[in-house]
């Protein structure tokens, strides 16, 4: 039970309605709860209003911009007026290079504030009280939340179409027979994508707010006390007054979180039970030394030793306790953000998977992210188990899978190892031959490499490769070749930029052009890391290793931040992996499966392609447009379309 004291969230009932998009207009009605860095929980509502002369997806745009808005609202770790408006901030700076014209309320509820901020003048926030209504014309501020108030968020072609005669009542039903008598009228409108409201009814200001029916977790409990409102007073503007909503101000005073009784983490004895034996048998010493000759018994030192003891027992059993009291009140905090924000974003995927699939699978897999922190947090709470199986089985129906069939493309004189492009044509390094083949007719150009060659790669007028311990460069016109390098163990080698660079077990090693020549083998890597003997990698100006099951991502030697999101199962070993600057995507090979992963550069899994040919690959390449793939298996390239 939590405390009806201690509640977060007023007693609200939202009611939203919009006209259908238009070419050149869209109205974006939005509500959702928002948990903020220090652990704050409220109700936002939103009415976004935005007009384009270029026809865009204006629906994309809304939902990316109520994305970007809360997003960055519930990073902000300062007051809640300054999180509402860095959320209204951030919907500006969205549209600041666009050809677009926006206009936006947002209300953000909690416990009995209500704190806005607006941006045009198309989109008005009303407040209905009994007989009484206000319009909010500051940008932003905060007023009192009271029982029976209606807040009204709505375009002003909306505000056209509605007497608001009925809303001044503040009953609940009047909202509800209210948007089913407009719904009718609005579908005749010509001008629905300029129509859309928010009705928000306080039914109380001191009960919690449920917001999904989803089993999930309840608020986190924190108890930081109300915002001090220091009011320079609300001014109430009917139609014949011009009076306006007066900003009032907060002041936040913080209070340490206290952890939710409803969240399952793991949980002790409680030492306050050892705490309480030792205050009885410390009472019990002190009872006695009332009954007793005060000054005989100062002279038994051992009986003070054993109090004084007890007393440093009690300090630090406290000491340890209130840390960890304040560590697991953390916790909580942390698993509800996890899971509300995982929670949200299942819906919305969940919503738009038979509109945009690919889109739905990008916020689905955001929401597994989301899930898998909360269960680093706590692995055996239920709902957040059954949450993440929901969102793994809805990644799975959004897998886009599909067999592919390659032709014959070019065959060398032996093995193929590696394929790169050099003037717009395929450059191919095999087993003691480099060819450049021209695309238009497959003619090729033959150089004649160093014996022994194991992999290798084309650069400006030049070719770099490695083999029995040593790097050379081989001049593509003359064919004349010079050892640049030695180096054991190398597992593969690539370049960027004129600079080359060699792949480890569990390091990469740089080598950089000098006059003359190039400098010896420098390690580029800051820490080392175990790759193992399967390991290969590609460079776009981040270096990405696939190793086992897993990509690496480096830049200026050190790792970034970066998984594979979105995968329903589990892989097998990566092979080559192939991207480059101008390409979106990675494109890693899994030879276990048999299979080509197509994966963002944000690690998220988009496609898969199949064919027994991947199990046999050595390299592969895709072509700039993404249109085109090339595979090495044995002495063939063979060629396929990207679907």
């Amino acid at each position: 039970m939590i405390d009806k004291k201690e509640t977060l969230i007023p007693q609200l009932k939202i009611e939203k309605i919009s006209g259908l998009p238009e070419e050149d207009s869209a109205c974006g009605i939005f509500s959702k709860r928002i948990a903020l860095a220090d652990g704050r929980l409220g109700i936002m509502t939103v009415c976004i209003l935005i007009n384009d002369g270029e026809n865009s997806d204006l629906q994309t745009i809304l939902k990316d911009i109520f994305e970007l808005s809360t997003k960055k609202m519930e990073g902000s770790s300062n007051g809640i007026l300054d999180a509402v408006k860095l959320a209204a901030g951030a919907a500006k700076d969205y549209l600041a290079d666009q050809n677009l014209d926006i206009n936006f309320a947002f209300a953000f509820f909690y416990k009995d504030i209500c704190y806005f901020a607006k941006f045009g003048q198309k989109v008005k926030i009303l407040v209905f009280d009994q007989a009484e209504k206000v319009e909010i014309t500051y940008h932003d501020g905060s007023g009192p939340v009271k029982k029976g108030q209606i807040y009204l968020l709505a375009t002003d072609e909306f505000l056209s179409i509605i007497d608001d005669n009925i809303l001044r009542s503040g009953q609940e039903h009047d909202i509800e027979e209210t948007i089913d008598g407009l719904a009718t009228e609005i579908s005749n409108k010509s001008n629905q994508g300029q129509i859309g409201a928010v009705f928000v009814l306080v039914k109380d200001n001191g009960d919690q707010q449920e917001i999904h029916k989803h089993p999930q977790v309840q608020p986190s409990g924190v108890t930081d006390e109300l915002s001090v409102m220091e009011e320079n007073g609300m001014q109430q503007l009917d139609n014949q007054d011009n009076e306006e909503f007066i900003q009032t101000k907060e002041i936040d005073e913080e209070k340490e979180p206290q952890p939710a009784e409803n969240v399952s983490l793991p949980k002790s004895k409680n030492p306050l039970i050892f705490v309480s034996l030792f205050s009885k048998k410390i009472i019990a010493i002190l009872k006695s030394l009332k009954k007793n000759d005060i000054r005989a018994i100062l002279m038994q030192r051992r009986n003070i030793f054993i109090a004084s003891g007890l007393i440093f027992i009690i300090l630090v059993f406290s000491a340890t306790f209130a840390l960890w009291q304040k560590v697991q009140s953390q916790n909580t905090v942390r698993f509800n953000q996890h899971y509300s924000q995982a929670y949200d974003k299942f819906t919305e995927g969940t919503a738009i998977i038979e509109l945009n699939k690919q889109r739905a699978r990008t916020i689905l897999s955001e929401a597994e992210k989301e899930i898998t922190l909360a269960l680093e947090i706590n692995r055996k709470d239920e709902k957040a188990n059954t949450l993440k199986n929901d969102i793994l089985a809805k990644l799975k129906e959004t897998e886009n899978l599909a067999n592919i069939d390659f032709t014959d493309y070019f065959t060398a004189q032996a093995t193929i190892f590696s394929l790169s492009y050099i003037n717009n044509n395929l450059a191919v390094v095999s087993d003691g031959k480099f060819y450049e083949i021209d695309n238009a007719n497959k003619t090729a150009k033959e150089v004649s490499l160093p014996q022994e060659t194991q992999s290798g790669f084309a650069f400006s007028d030049s070719i770099f490769v490695f083999g029995n311990g040593k790097v050379f460069q081989v001049d593509i016109a003359g064919g004349k070749s010079q050892e640049i390098a030695q180096k054991d163990g190398v597992l593969d080698i690539n370049g960027f930029l004129g600079n080359v660079y060699l792949l480890w077990t569990d390091q990469i090693f740089k080598i950089v052009p000098i006059e003359n020549g190039y400098a010896p083998p420098t390690e580029y890597l800051n820490e080392k890391n175990q790759f193992g003997n399967q390991a290969r990698f590609a460079i776009d100006g981040y270096i990405w290793v696939a190793a086992n099951n897993k990509i690496y991502k480096f830049l200026r030697g050190s790792q970034q931040d970066f998984e594979i999101k979105g995968l329903s199962g589990d892989t097998g070993e990566f092979g080559a992996i192939y991207t480059s600057s101008p390409l979106d995507n990675l494109y890693v090979i899994d030879k276990v499966n048999s299979a080509l992963l197509v994966i963002d550069k944000e690690g998220v899994y988009k496609k898969a392609y199949q064919s027994p040919d991947f199990a046999k690959a050595n390299n592969l390449i895709v072509s700039e447009d993404e249109t085109k793939m090339y595979i090495a298996v044995g002495n063939k390239i063979l060629e396929s379309n990207l679907q």
